[in-house]
């Protein structure tokens, strides 16, 4: 079992290790990281890890920020001091979340849930992790965010839900869209924290930086093998669906 690992205090990684050789004695340990950027081009680079435990509070930001930036290939255990993070690491492929000091018990119990899930499903591939991550959403909040505050120079200005065609991450941070293609900025939000906080029958996540309103989609059309194209009112240029999202997008066009 190939195991990284992402903690930023040399203690506790020298712990975790500890009680995985414990519990587990085939548990090989890829890598162990400690920053943003080293997450970002580690998992950007390719590695066949079964099994991702993270802090989320690292010396240099969230490790939400680092997730937000590439495709984690295998499902998370979050170890971590703060309980205020619970719903953000549902929707991130999680599967685990252990409160820091956790014991050895706890993290047995974390690892049998994973040996379950991968004994239930023949392959534990990404578009299974993306539908129990939507479940584990949807179960954990009933009540999903019918508006959002746009900070204006002018003063606050107040977005319904219902009102967006689509979410985009810009350079200038993440914009939420309207059908007159009208930017709002999100400046103090990143897409993953958002897309955990709207209905899921709704909203659907095409891509890293893109998630789409059931309501403004016009027109979809294939763009090669696995992608697809997502034609939304009021933006001339499509929005794409990954290879990885297009068959679970399909089922959720379905619902």
């Amino acid at each position: 079992m190939l195991v990284g690992i992402i903690e930023d205090e040399p203690l506790a990684v020298k712990r975790l290790i500890t009680l995985l050789k414990e519990i587990k004695q085939d548990i090989e340990i890829d890598f162990v990281i400690d920053s943003i950027s080293s997450v970002v081009e580690t998992i950007n680079k390719g590695t066949k890890i079964d099994l991702l435990f993270s802090d989320i509070e690292l010396l240099d930001g969230s490790v939400f920020i680092a997730l937000e930036q590439v495709e984690v290939p295998c499902p998370i255990i979050f170890t971590t001091a703060y309980d205020q993070f619970l719903m953000e690491a549902f929707s991130c492929n999680s599967i685990g979340y252990l409160l820091k000091p956790f014991d050895k018990e706890s993290l047995i119990g974390a690892l049998n849930k994973y040996h379950q899930l991968k004994s239930n499903f023949s392959m534990l591939n990404q578009d299974i992790l993306n539908q129990l991550q939507s479940t584990l959403a949807t179960n954990a909040q009933q009540n999903f965010k019918s508006r959002f505050t746009i900070k204006r120079h002018s003063g606050i200005e107040l977005l319904k839900v219902e009102n967006i065609a689509y979410f985009r991450i810009e350079l200038s941070g993440l914009q939420a869209f309207d059908q007159l293609s009208k930017s709002y900025p999100l400046s103090d939000a990143n897409l993953t924290t958002v897309e955990g906080q709207l209905n899921p029958s709704n909203f659907f996540r095409l891509n890293r930086h893109e998630m789409v309103s059931i309501d403004a989609i016009e027109k979809i059309t294939p763009l090669g093998k696995d992608r697809l194209e997502v034609s939304v009112i009021g933006r001339k240029q499509p929005l794409t669906c990954s290879a990885q999202r297009t068959p679970i997008f399909k089922q959720w066009l379905e619902q």
